[in-house]
C-alpha cells in the first residue's frame, strides 16, 4: 500500500494493527526512509513511494504481492505517476493476476477509468458536517507567524483542539514559542516531518493546539478538532531551469488546497 507521506504510512499501519488487536510490525507494518517496522508474519505493508520504486527495481514481478493500493492518489507526483505506470507494466507483461486499487477522496473517477480500462468504481459515503468559513485579511506589517498568532489569541478558549496549517519547521517553532511564552492553558503540539514518531503520535491526540505543515492535511484523521486555522501559504519544492536544481519555496495556497 503505498501512501505520499512518512508520517500517514506510519499511522495508517499503527491504525490497522489496533483494529487487528495486534502490535505494529505483525500482521500490518510500513517501511520508510531509514525506518522499517515488519516481521516474518507481515501480509500488509505500507510504504512511500520511493521505497516502492525500489522494491520494483528489486522485483519487477512484484512477485510477493497479490494487490497494489495507491492512497490519495489526488496528490500526483512523479513518483507515483512512474510507480503506477510500472505497476501497470508489470501486471500486462508479467503479473495478469496482480490487483491494482487506486483510492481518493477528491479523485475524477472519470479520467482514471479511461486510464485503467473501464475498471469498476467503488463509492464509500463518509459523513459531513457544516463548516463556517471566515476570512481574516491580512495586515501588511504582519509576517505570517505574527498574522496567526493574532488570529489564535482570538479563538484560544473555544473547546476542542485547533490545527493551524503553516508553511515548515521554522514558522512552527516560533509560533510555538510566542504561545509558551504567554502561558496559554492549551497544550501545544508541533507537527513536522522531522519530528520523532512519538512526537507525532502525542499532536495527533487532537487535544490543544497543534502546529502542523501540510502533512496533516491527507491521509490522517485527528479527533476533537473544532477549528482550523490556514494561513494561505506553503512550502513547495521549484525547479530552476537557470542553476539545474531545484529549491524550496514559499508560496500562497490555492483555495482547493485552503
Amino acid at each position: 500500500m503505498l501512501e505520499p507521506r512518512r508520517l500517514a504510512a506510519r499511522s495508517v499501519a499503527a491504525r490497522m494493527a489496533s483494529l487487528l488487536g495486534e502490535e505494529l510490525g505483525k500482521q500490518a507494518g510500513y517501511r520508510i526512509r531509514f525506518e522499517k517496522m515488519t516481521s516474518k508474519e507481515t501480509r500488509i505493508e505500507v510504504v512511500t513511494d520511493g521505497i516502492f520504486n525500489r522494491m520494483l527495481q528489486q522485483d519487477n514481478a512484484l512477485e510477493e504481492a497479490g494487490l497494489i493500493l495507491f492512497d490519495e492518489f489526488h496528490e500526483r507526483s512523479l513518483q507515483v505517476d512512474f510507480a503506477l505506470a510500472l505497476t501497470l507494466q508489470c501486471q500486462q507483461i508479467l503479473r495478469p493476476d496482480l490487483r491494482i486499487g487506486i483510492m481518493s477522496a477528491t479523485l475524477e473517477t472519470e479520467t482514471i477509468q479511461r486510464a485503467l480500462d473501464s475498471c469498476p468504481v467503488l463509492t464509500c459515503d463518509g459523513k459531513q458536517f457544516p463548516v463556517e468559513i471566515v476570512y481574516e485579511a491580512p495586515r501588511r506589517e504582519d509576517s505570517i507567524v505574527t498574522s496567526v498568532f493574532r488570529l489564535l489569541k482570538k479563538i484560544k478558549n473555544q473547546e476542542g483542539g485547533i490545527l493551524v496549517f503553516l508553511p515548515g519547521a521554522g514558522e512552527i517553532l516560533k509560533v510555538y514559542e510566542l504561545i509558551k511564552n504567554e502561558g496559554w492553558t492549551k497544550n501545544v503540539f508541533p507537527l513536522y516531518g522531522d519530528l520523532p514518531f512519538r512526537q507525532q503520535q502525542e499532536a495527533l491526540s487532537g487535544k490543544g493546539i497543534i502546529l502542523a505543515t501540510s502533512i496533516a492535511e491527507t491521509s490522517l484523521t485527528i479527533e476533537g478538532i473544532t477549528a482550523v486555522v490556514d494561513c494561505g501559504y506553503a512550502r513547495t519544492s521549484k525547479f530552476n531551469p537557470n542553476t539545474g536544481l531545484s529549491g524550496l519555496e514559499t508560496v500562497r495556497v490555492t483555495c482547493d488546497a485552503a
